[in-house]
């Protein structure tokens, strides 16, 4: 069964490095960037109006990374299964286009809080 990537995962593909006795002379990573830049330009291009993800309740940096990039809670779900944990997450949204929350929320009922 494979599980998503832990919270240390990224720091060890920086750090990690093979077998004692193994040749190496390096490692180089590679990132993919879109032409315009970012994601949200893209979505935005494409006819996207919201962006929304889901952060594990009590992970303060992704908590606040996401905050700080605009992202505001709609509601909390409880009993997702991330790998062999189950979390309680926040579902977080950020608006791309002139359409805001109320908009959102009739097209996307299952993120009115409350809802199951």
């Amino acid at each position: 069964m494979s599980e998503p990537a832990g919270p240390g995962t990224a720091l060890e593909e920086f750090s990690d490095r093979p077998p004692a006795g193994w040749p190496w002379d390096g490692k180089w990573l590679i990132r993919f960037v879109d032409d315009a830049g970012a994601l949200e330009s893209w979505a935005r291009q494409g006819g996207a109006s919201w962006m929304r993800l889901n952060v594990v309740v009590g992970n303060a940096r992704a908590e606040r990374f996401w905050e700080m990039a605009g992202y505001s809670e709609v509601r909390r779900r409880g009993g997702v299964g991330i790998g062999r944990r189950v979390n309680e997450v926040r579902v977080m949204l950020k608006p791309l286009a002139g359409e805001g929350l109320p908009a959102y929320l009739s097209r996307v009922p299952r993120d009115r809080p409350g809802s199951p």
